[in-house]
């Protein structure tokens, strides 16, 4: 038998004992309830992040789909427009087709009578014939201007398709 004395520090040291215990196990035990809030709020937060990966990888993928299909159209209309271009320069030079430019007197246009009904954009206003060399220069130029206009068109589509698609 155990002395009454040691009994009752026995006791206390069993008491003690088993309350540092459920105080361990109930720091552990809110710990882990942390750590699973942590973990599912973590989880979410993977979640929502994938899903706006997921919505930006589409957004991109339409964006190239539409940026690609702009290229098409403009190298194809390029393409179309070069030929037109080479083929009437072609018959520029050959002498096949003429181009004429309306002539417009340096003085006053009121000084002759008639003048005024003879001027810019009539038909029955004097024209010169340009030569075949120059009128195939003209209409390369014009084709060369036309395609930087189409290039700066395709340019400014892009990036109206690309902000479209991107906006948040």
């Amino acid at each position: 038998m155990i002395p009454a004395p040691y009994r009752c520090v026995l006791l206390a040291l069993l008491a003690l004992a088993c309350f540092g215990t459920g105080w361990v196990k109930g720091v552990a035990h809110e710990a882990g309830i942390r750590d699973l809030a942590d973990a599912r709020r973590i989880t979410r937060e993977a979640q929502a992040s994938t899903r706006a990966f997921e919505a930006a990888r589409v957004r991109e993928q339409r964006a190239a789909e539409a940026i690609h299909a702009t290229a098409a159209t403009t190298l194809k209309e390029t393409r179309h427009d070069q030929a037109e271009v080479a083929r009437a320069a072609a018959a520029y030079r050959a002498g096949t087709a003429r181009l004429s430019v309306p002539v417009v007197r340096a003085t006053c246009p009121n000084d002759l009578p008639g003048a005024a009904a003879a001027g810019p954009g009539h038909d029955d206003a004097p024209r010169a014939e340009l030569p075949g060399a120059t009128a195939a220069d003209l209409v390369e130029l014009a084709g060369e201007a036309d395609e930087v206009a189409r290039q700066l068109g395709q340019c400014q589509a892009t990036l109206i398709t690309y902000r479209a698609l991107t906006a948040p």
